[in-house]
C-alpha cells in the first residue's frame, strides 16, 4: 500500500477549493467595501490554484521513470477520456451535433456554454507528454541548477507575462515582449512542473517557512491591490489576473512550501486522514463536473437565503456544498472498477 504524503493532498483540495471559487466568485454582486475588498483579495488568491495542481504533479511524478508506454496508455489516456466524455455532455446539453463536438474538442468552445475549465486538460496532456524527457533533465541536475532553472522558467518568464497588463494600463498599448522573450524559453507550466519537484525534495526549515508566511501575506496583498486599481481602471475580474503572472507564481510557490513545513507528517487522526484521503482522491472528478453543479446549488432556496444575508459567505456555502456533494458522488462513483481508472 502507497504511504500518503498528505501535505500533497491538503494542497490538493485547497487547490481544488480554489478553482471553484474562480468560476462562482461573480455571483458576489452588491457588497460593501470590505466585502468588495474581501472579494478581490480572495480572486486574487484563487489563481494559485492552477500552479499548486502542477507543483503537485511535478512532485508525484517527475521523481520516477516512466516509459512512454505509460505516459501514452494510461496518462494521457486516463486524461483523454474524461476530456471527451466532458465536452461530449456540454454539446448534447445544447443539441449540438457531432460537427460541433469535434470542432469544440479540437478548436474551442462557444463562449455561452463552453466547459471552459477543460482547458487544463490539454496543458496537463502536453506536460505528460514532456514527463519522460524532463525525467531524464532534472536527474543530473545540482542545486544550482535547480535554482537557476525555477528563477527563469518561472520567476522571470512570470514577469514578462504580466508586462502587456502593466503595458496598456500605463501608456495604453499593449507589449508585444511577452511573445518574444517566452517563446525563447519552455511554457511557464513546466517551470512550476519542476518547481514541485524540487519543493518536495527539499527539507523545509522554520525559518523558511516564516519567511515565506511574510512573503506570502505581502504578494497577495499587493496583487489585491494592484487589482483593485484595475478594476477601478475599467478592466473585468477576467483581463487582470493570470496563473502565469509574478502576481500568482510567488503567492503559489509560499503556500506550496507553508503547507509541506506544516503537514509533512502523517496526522495522528485516523478519521481526519482517511477523510482527507477521499476527498484527495475525488478532486479530478470534482474538477471535471463541478462546474455543472454550481447554478443547480445556487438556485436553491437555502443558498440564496445565505446570499441575501452577505454575498460572500455565500459563494463560501455554495463552494464547500459542492466540494462536498461532488466528493460523496465521485468516491461512490469509484466503486465501479472501470469508472475509477478515469476518476
Amino acid at each position: 500500500m502507497k504511504t500518503r504524503i498528505i501535505y500533497l493532498d491538503i494542497i490538493k483540495i485547497l487547490a481544488i477549493l480554489l478553482v471553484i471559487f474562480n468560476h462562482s466568485h461573480f455571483y458576489i454582486t452588491n457588497s460593501t467595501l470590505f466585502e468588495n475588498g474581501l472579494h478581490i483579495t480572495l480572486f486574487d488568491f484563487c489563481k494559485i490554484a492552477v500552479p499548486l495542481f502542477i507543483m503537485v504533479s511535478g512532485a508525484l511524478l517527475l521523481g520516477k521513470e516512466t516509459s512512454y508506454k505509460d505516459i501514452f496508455c494510461k496518462r494521457i489516456w486516463r486524461v483523454l477520456v474524461p476530456l471527451i466524455i466532458v465536452t461530449a455532455i456540454f454539446s448534447l446539453m445544447h443539441g449540438d451535433n457531432i460537427k460541433d463536438f469535434v470542432y469544440y474538442l479540437f478548436f474551442g468552445y462557444n463562449d455561452n456554454y463552453n466547459p471552459y475549465h477543460l482547458w487544463y486538460l490539454y496543458m496537463l496532456i502536453g506536460l505528460y507528454l514532456v514527463t519522460p524527457f524532463l525525467q531524464k533533465m532534472i536527474k543530473n541536475f545540482k542545486e544550482i541548477d535547480f535554482k537557476w532553472f525555477i528563477t527563469l522558467f518561472v520567476i522571470v518568464v512570470s514577469i514578462f507575462n504580466i508586462i502587456p497588463l502593466i503595458s496598456l494600463v500605463f501608456i495604453d498599448k499593449p507589449s508585444f515582449i511577452k511573445g518574444d522573450f517566452t517563446s525563447l524559453f519552455f511554457p511557464i507550466a513546466i517551470g512550476y512542473y519542476i518547481t514541485g519537484y524540487y519543493l518536495s525534495k527539499k527539507e523545509i526549515s522554520k525559518k523558511t517557512n516564516i519567511i515565506s508566511i511574510i512573503i506570502l501575506i505581502l504578494s497577495v496583498l499587493i496583487g489585491a491591490l494592484f487589482m483593485f486599481f484595475l478594476l477601478n481602471k475599467g478592466f473585468e475580474y477576467d483581463e487582470i489576473a493570470d496563473y502565469s503572472y509574478i502576481t500568482t507564481a510567488i503567492p503559489a510557490i509560499c503556500t506550496f512550501i507553508i503547507l509541506k513545513y506544516f503537514f509533512n507528517k502523517t496526522l495522528k487522526n485516523k478519521t481526519l486522514n482517511k477523510l482527507i484521503t477521499i476527498t484527495s482522491n475525488s478532486v479530478f472528478g470534482v474538477y471535471l463536473f463541478h462546474v455543472f453543479f454550481l447554478g443547480i446549488v445556487y438556485e436553491t432556496n437555502t443558498i440564496q437565503f445565505v446570499f441575501n444575508f452577505n454575498q460572500v459567505l455565500g459563494v463560501f456555502c455554495l463552494d464547500i456544498i459542492v466540494l462536498i456533494f461532488l466528493t460523496i458522488i465521485v468516491w461512490l462513483l469509484q466503486k465501479v472498477p472501470i469508472i475509477k481508472k478515469f476518476l
